[in-house]
């Protein structure tokens, strides 16, 4: 089995890579499983704080 078990898309503050990309490649490498990790920061302290409010 081949896989990329951490991936980070457009949907988290620390990516601009797009999920469909990601797949087309993914299927490009054979990959077998591909899991996407974005992610939200509760943090106050992160610099991903509030992304979603800012960005909505």
């Amino acid at each position: 089995m081949i896989a990329d078990m951490h991936v980070h898309t457009e949907f988290s503050c620390d990516s601009e890579a797009d999920m469909v990309k990601y797949m087309e490649l993914g299927l490009e490498k054979q990959l077998d499983v591909i899991c996407f990790t974005d992610h939200v920061d509760l943090n106050k302290d992160d610099y991903g704080y509030n992304y979603y409010n800012e960005t909505a």
